[in-house]
């Protein structure tokens, strides 16, 4: 069984680097950041300030066990 936890600061990298995978091939993603090679760090770049601004603080977001997720 896992452990949910809430997520903190310290996941932010992790979760932030996934969150970019994820939307990379998203197309608002791809509309906000149309070239398709700066698109990951620009991603990881938006995450990175969205992330602990809009749902860390609020308390959203978690992972089991040693995993990061939002």
């Amino acid at each position: 069984m896992h452990e949910v936890r809430r997520a903190g600061p310290q996941d932010t990298p992790g979760i932030t680097e996934m969150l970019a995978r994820a939307f990379e091939g998203d197309p608002v993603s791809r509309y906000l950041f149309p070239d398709p090679v700066a698109r990951p760090d620009a991603l990881r770049r938006f995450f990175r300030v969205q992330l602990p601004w809009n749902y860390l603080r609020r308390g959203e977001g978690g992972g089991e066990g040693g995993q990061r997720g939002a």
